[in-house]
């Protein structure tokens, strides 16, 4: 790394938008960065599936995060690993256009789980649902422009609001 170069920095002030999850359920959840490619690994049935990071946190990883900022304003982006809730899908569960982009909310279904040393229970996303994603007509320009000449004031105004 150069001089000039410092590592990427997570700010305090970034958390007030993240959820705190206390209790299982099923929630609405923020995507916190765009799912691609790079979010590929191999699950325990060497099925490749995605990680989808989220904008929420539980109560373990809530201590973690304190711990970590101490009085700092930030810390290396690096060190936020693990520290957020995550969920998984199938790669053949959607095309590559439809993943998930930050800021999308997905549904995820959050319950208790053994924690990696086994020795308690923690919150942790065990299922991630894809919103169904609809697909959009598109306008016809002559019909729209043809009906804005004509004055057709009702009709314009079906077909913007409904794109058909």
């Amino acid at each position: 790394m150069e001089r000039d170069e410092e590592p990427q920095r997570f700010r305090r002030h970034l958390l007030e938008g993240y959820r705190a999850i206390v209790e299982p359920g099923r929630y609405e959840l923020a995507v916190l960065t765009n799912v691609d490619n790079r979010h590929i690994i191999k699950d325990q049935h060497d099925r490749d599936i995605y990680i989808v990071n989220f904008k929420a946190m539980a109560p373990d990883q809530t201590k973690k995060i304190v711990e970590l900022f101490g009085s700092n304003d930030s810390i290396p982006l690096k060190d936020t690993s693990g520290l957020f809730l995550t969920g998984t899908f199938l790669r053949s569960e959607t095309s590559e256009k439809n993943l998930p982009m930050r800021g999308q909310r997905l549904e995820a279904l959050v319950d208790w789980v053994q924690d990696k040393d086994k020795s308690s229970k923690v919150l942790r996303v065990v299922a991630t649902k894809l919103p169904e994603i609809k697909e959009a007509g598109y306008i016809s320009v002559a019909e729209l422009f043809r009906l804005k000449e004509e004055d057709h004031k009702g009709e314009l105004d079906e077909i913007v609001h409904n794109f058909k």
